[in-house]
């Protein structure tokens, strides 16, 4: 199977760790897998090539929404992915939109934030809009199942 894993940076968080190790068992199963990002940070670079994952960077455009991003994605998941997972908001957001474009890939869209953390109304509900257009909705738990 093929795979992509969709997140913003691959700085020191819970959700870059997380999809560190999740990469690491989909190439331990014999999985295709890459990671797709749009901000530079290189924390848990190490952790996704030496597993044996592709790292595929976006350069995003400005802050807020990017277009750019978009079209990256759009033009990666026509590489024939079996399965994207994107986590948090913004990503979930991209991974959606673009898979309007290419419909093929199964999307699984995680979110690790508590509802009500200070995010914006706005970038809640464009997740929400993403779950609708998800295959389906993970709890990170439910991810390594």
């Amino acid at each position: 199977m093929k795979i992509l894993l969709v997140i913003d940076a691959l700085s020191s968080g819970g959700a870059q760790r997380l999809f560190a190790h999740l990469a690491c068992e989909f190439v331990k199963a014999g999985h295709s897998t890459d990671v797709f990002v749009y901000d530079n940070n290189r924390f848990y670079d190490d952790n996704f090539t030496n597993a044996g994952a592709r790292i595929i960077r976006s350069d995003r455009k400005g802050s807020g929404f990017s277009f750019s991003v978009l079209l990256s994605l759009i033009k990666v998941y026509k590489e024939g992915y079996d399965h994207v997972f994107a986590a948090l908001h913004a990503q979930s957001f991209y991974a959606a939109i673009a898979k309007l474009f290419v419909p093929k890939a199964a999307l699984t869209v995680c979110e690790y934030s508590s509802s009500i953390s200070k995010t914006s109304r706005v970038r809640k509900l464009l997740f929400y809009v993403s779950t609708l257009l998800a295959n389906r909705l993970a709890s990170p738990t439910a991810v390594l199942r």
